[in-house]
């Protein structure tokens, strides 16, 4: 199938068109193209959700208990005090000294049951800012270091809203 002939009636005479030639260069150029492109890799892999209870390993796989310790720091406009909470319960209010250090004393016993706590400041946007840097210093005396801010996320509208619950 290298050669094809073609009838043409005006000459008279049968021409041969030669393909190998053609054929011969695009291979070439389509080994060409293979060897010099880079084959990309993958940037990240991809997410699986693969069951952990059959397959190669039939251990369970075990779940890490996350330990939170989340303090809520609430003012109402109006109001002059700070209230504050500690796991949803209610500590007092930033008023004076014994709190913080009431505050720094609770969070010690959490650093004492594990040392991976991981702690979280609510603070409302009428919270002032020295209230939750004192909430921060006690967090650092109690000697836990991972703590993360949470607050209010601005609406489109301009107004505060608490963010939802987590997915």
């Amino acid at each position: 199938m290298a050669k094809r002939e073609v009838d043409d009636g005006t000459k008279g005479a049968k021409s041969e068109t030669n393909m190998t030639p053609m054929i011969d260069v695009v291979f070439q150029l389509i080994i060409v193209f293979l060897c010099s492109m880079k084959f990309r890799t993958l940037d990240m892999k991809i997410e699986a959700f693969l069951p952990k209870d059959v397959g190669l390993n039939t251990t369970p796989a075990t779940a890490e208990v996350e330990v939170k310790v989340n303090v809520k720091l609430r003012r109402k406009k109006g109001e002059s005090q700070t209230q504050i909470y500690l796991l949803d319960s209610r500590l007092g209010t930033a008023s004076g000294e014994g709190i913080w250090t009431t505050l720094q004393t609770r969070l010690k016993e959490f650093v004492n049951k594990d040392s991976k706590v991981k702690a979280e400041i609510d603070a409302d946007p009428d919270v002032p800012h020295g209230d939750v840097m004192r909430t921060l210093d006690s967090f650092t005396a109690a000697e836990l270091a991972n703590v993360v801010f949470r607050g209010t996320q601005l609406n489109k509208t301009g107004s505060f809203s608490q963010p939802g619950p987590k997915r």
